[in-house]
């Protein structure tokens, strides 16, 4: 069983981790992933709960020990409402308004002369900025929670209290408030960036019923509805046009800035714009399966596939934490009881103590990756994990497919050789065994035929993945495919020799001719290739089932290092293995429809998607819009989240032992100590959110454009192999 619940009102990072941590030592649970940055907790259990609620309070009992006001919430009732409702006591800004007041009652108890009233005035400051903070302490330290921020916080402001520290004490819960506010500002800019850039959920469908027009939320629509789109208006869900001619805006879907021209028998997509004419769809998805709402669910998923930095950052937080912790007390304990001056001491343990908090690592890291994926996707470029994209960071070889990979996979019949059979009975045998053949060779050869197949005419239909197609049609037994597939059926004729793929036929045991497909290299390839070199790639290598001839001009054509071609699929697997031996990490991509058990091998398997189901749930990766250049801007987006995530941990921890080396010197105080956490956290959040804004760059290597501004017209390859 896997289920996802929303938690409402998480809203520390390093709390979340100890959850996790907890929630998977029990045997009940067999996996456990909490999302700190999304709020959803992902649960894999094979133990036979009574009912979903016996579940819900197993959790929330564990839950509550580190976070009482943390309740689950199905996702299925916070769907209605895609902006999550923040109660009003708990939004940011409404945090700054007790700091506000305790800002002014510290500035007239630091102007009046009165000893009593100033330290009245004092601890009502405190008392202003810090309730919250007080309250959720007593509530860690009745569960234990004894290494937790807001524990830290009390335990070193009431001790600067306590040695009449007074504005220090106040100042320190004060920029720590605002701190945690812009945290929360912060965190939930973030978050907004990517849902507006995933804003693409249709908020009303006009579904005909009966002849007249109705609107429904597009989650009410069935499939066969009949759906008018207006200019402007968004379509509601998957389907195909049935009525009408227009231009279609699918950018927010696959990034691809054109618009598309669609009519009658178009496939066209949920979320995507009509930017012309009136269209009537006729829906062939339910909206939960549509491209879109995958789209969306994948990318919100995708923090939960924490990559190994944020595994260890989050175990080095479990350890770093409670070292630190009893750092301080002998750092107060051992100097006081020699030199005997506690009061010293116990500032500078205290100043230690602060510094210690380790959400600036926490957080930064898994937002650095959320921002990247996010970033990504605007690109149509779909990652299912932040550990897909950490693992970009170290793919040195790349294989590809050919077909529909590296090519446009039209195939067009450039010419027919009928031998002993007139040209009209070839086309038909021929268009008739390869009717039922869901190849794109197939569905190619086909289109030559106009007259219409009887499929009572076929039996014993027949097809060898990677070989050909066997079939009795009008009682005659015809074999199509490649040389090597009617050698072995005994079939007597001579090999052609041309760059191309050839496809030969017999009729009864007898040669009858064969005809010539050619495929087109696809217009952005050789520049992805070049660019992807550019980056580091190593190993360019192609797997093929196609032609030696077709498939060495190819490699030659985009410069690959190593060419394998006329594979069958288990020989795909086979040469995969052999690559992967010598390899530090390899990606595979493909179309993700015949290339799943390779996909599924590799450490990054890339689908080449233009929104179908299949590529979705196959690849690691989907470039939405089948651009390999989309696949240039993941690499660029993944070395700019390895860095950024890198430059946070190093910055981080690097500002936290300078000032704890610093308090216990006492050159510094808690206020510095502060900065060293909180300032530290918001640097790095605002440093993780530069990616939201990230803009990958090329320069094209067939027009020597620069900065994205390749004329396409150009670069364009129109040469038929």
């Amino acid at each position: 069983m896997k289920k996802v619940y929303y938690l409402k009102d998480l809203d520390c990072a390093a709390c979340s981790a100890k959850i996790e941590k907890a929630l998977n030592t029990f045997d009940e649970i067999d996996e456990c992933t909490i999302d700190f940055i999304n709020k959803r907790l992902y649960v894999e259990s094979q133990y036979e709960w009574k009912d979903e609620a016996e579940l819900i309070a197993f959790l929330e009992k564990t839950i509550h020990i580190f976070e009482s006001e943390v309740y689950l919430q199905n996702i299925e009732d916070i769907e209605e409402e895609k902006e999550e409702k923040i109660p009003f006591h708990k939004k940011w800004w409404f945090k700054l308004i007790f700091p506000a007041i305790s800002v002014v009652l510290l500035l007239i108890a630091l102007f009046i002369k009165n000893n009593i009233a100033s330290i009245i005035l004092f601890v009502a400051s405190y008392v202003f900025v810090a309730y919250d903070v007080i309250i959720k302490c007593f509530k860690k330290l009745i569960r234990g929670g004894i290494f937790d921020e807001n524990v830290l916080m009390v335990v070193a402001t009431i001790g600067a209290l306590a040695l009449q520290e007074f504005p220090e004490a106040i100042m320190v819960m004060l920029l720590y408030k605002i701190g945690e506010a812009f945290q929360d500002y912060a965190l939930g800019k973030s978050k907004k960036s990517l849902e507006k850039m995933l804003a693409l959920r249709p908020e009303y469908a006009n579904v005909l019923r009966q002849g007249e027009e109705h609107q429904v939320r597009p989650e009410k629509l069935k499939i066969g509805d009949l759906v008018l789109v207006k200019n402007g208006e968004k379509i509601p869900a998957d389907g195909k046009v049935v009525n009408g001619t227009t231009y279609i805006d699918n950018s927010m879907l696959t990034g691809e800035s054109k618009q598309q021209k669609v009519s009658i028998g178009s496939s066209v997509f949920s979320g995507c714009i009509n930017m012309a004419n009136v269209i009537t769809v006729k829906v062939t998805q339910v909206y939960k399966n549509s491209a879109i709402s995958k789209v969306m669910q994948l990318v919100e998923e995708a923090s939960a596939n924490k990559p190994k930095a944020e595994r260890f950052i989050t175990k080095f937080a479990r350890v770093y934490t409670p070292a630190v912790f009893g750092c301080a007390v002998v750092l107060f304990l051992l100097p006081s009881f020699i030199t005997g001056h506690y009061s010293l001491w116990l500032y500078r343990s205290l100043t230690f103590l602060v510094v210690s908090c380790p959400c600036a690592i926490v957080i930064s890291v898994p937002l650095a990756f959320f921002s990247g994926v996010g970033r990504s996707a605007k690109y149509g470029v779909l990652i299912k994990g932040a550990s897909y994209m950490d693992t970009l960071h170290d793919i040195d070889t790349i294989v590809f497919d050919k077909t529909g990979t590296l090519t446009e996979g039209n195939f067009k019949v450039q010419e027919i050789h009928p031998e002993g059979i007139s040209k009209e009975s070839f086309i038909k045998f021929i268009c008739y065994a390869e009717s039922n053949s869901n190849h794109p060779i197939a569905k190619s050869v086909s289109k030559l035929y106009s007259g219409k197949i009887f499929q009572s005419k076929i039996d014993d239909f027949q097809e060898i993945s990677g070989k050909g197609i066997s079939a009795i049609i009008e009682g005659k037994k015809v074999l199509c495919g490649s040389y090597n597939f009617l050698k072995e059926n005994n079939i007597v004729f001579k090999e052609v020799e041309v760059v191309g793929s050839v496809v030969y036929m017999s009729i009864n045991d007898k040669y009858v001719g064969y005809i010539i497909i050619s495929d087109t290299i696809k217009q952005d390839a050789e520049n992805a290739i070049n660019q992807l070199k550019k980056l580091g790639i190593k190993n360019m290598v192609m797997l093929t089932g196609d032609k030696s001839e077709v498939a060495e001009w190819v490699g030659q054509r985009l410069g690959f290092t190593k060419v394998y071609s006329e594979l069958m699929p288990d020989e795909k697997l086979e040469k995969l293995k052999e690559i992967k031996s010598t390899s530090k990490k390899i990606m595979y991509v493909g179309d993700g429809i015949n290339d799943a058990p390779v996909l599924s091998m590799c450490d990054v398997g890339v689908a080449m998607g233009e929104g179908s189901d299949i590529a979705v749930e196959i690849g690691d990766i989907v470039l939405m819009n089948s651009s390999l250049i989309s696949l240039v801007s993941a690499f660029k987006i993944a070395r700019a989240t390895h860095s950024t995530y890198i430059q946070n941990i190093v910055f981080a921890l690097s500002v936290k032992v300078v000032a704890m080396v610093l308090g216990v010197l006492g050159i510094t105080n808690l206020w510095l100590a502060v900065f060293a956490d909180v300032g530290v956290s918001i640097l790095a959040i605002l440093n993780s959110m530069r990616l939201l804004y990230f803009k990958p760059k090329y320069k094209c290597y067939s027009c020597d454009s620069k900065n994205n501004d390749c004329k396409i017209k150009t670069c364009k390859i129109e040469t038929n192999i």
